[in-house]
């Protein structure tokens, strides 16, 4: 079902709000309580590009509410959902929940359609709010803005050198993410 509504918005981008509203409508709202491979290891039958952020938890009602005017007040063509799961702080290094309790929130659009003004939109909020990016999702953090946004970032490239000085475990993506 979703493939096909999702060539419709494609086809017909303007119908994308009315299949929004319908989806909302025919989706009720939920909270689930389990570890996370449970929950989230779903089969993805239709392809999309992702961009998902970590902000503090505290701010999310802040976050979501310029979500909304943003979304209201453009012309974005958006009909996927936009997933929010909480996550407990931790102590890892490149963690986007490092030493924060935080919320993930992630973005979709489907694939072949013009998703990059609103990745912009939503990833400008992002960064008003000290959001870090998912590491394997679409992101334009460049390696100044990392080391902001992740206090021990500096502390793993030191690390990563020591074990790999002949850069056998960087390739092109990674030597740009970490060193440009």
């Amino acid at each position: 079902m979703l493939q096909c509504v999702s060539s419709v918005c494609k086809t017909f981008p303007k119908s994308s709000k009315f299949f929004s509203r319908l989806s909302s409508i025919a989706v009720s709202e939920t909270s689930l309580h389990a570890p996370s491979d449970e929950l989230f290891s779903t089969p993805r039958n239709v392809r999309f590009v992702e961009m998902e952020y970590a902000v503090p938890l505290e701010k999310l009602p802040q976050i979501l509410a310029h979500i909304r005017t943003a979304l209201h007040t453009s012309n974005y063509h958006v009909h996927f959902p936009i997933e929010v799961r909480t996550v407990k702080a931790d102590q890892l290094w490149l963690s986007p929940s490092y030493e924060r309790p935080s919320a993930y929130i992630a973005f979709h659009m489907y694939s072949g359609t013009k998703y990059r003004p609103y990745f912009k939109a939503m990833e400008t909020i992002m960064d008003t709010f000290e959001g870090r990016p998912h590491w394997g999702k679409l992101h334009t953090k460049s390696t100044e803005q990392l080391s902001v946004l992740y206090p021990r970032f500096q502390d793993f490239l030191h690390l990563r050198e020591q074990f790999d000085p002949d850069q056998m475990f960087l390739n092109s993506y990674l030597r740009e993410l970490f060193y440009h």
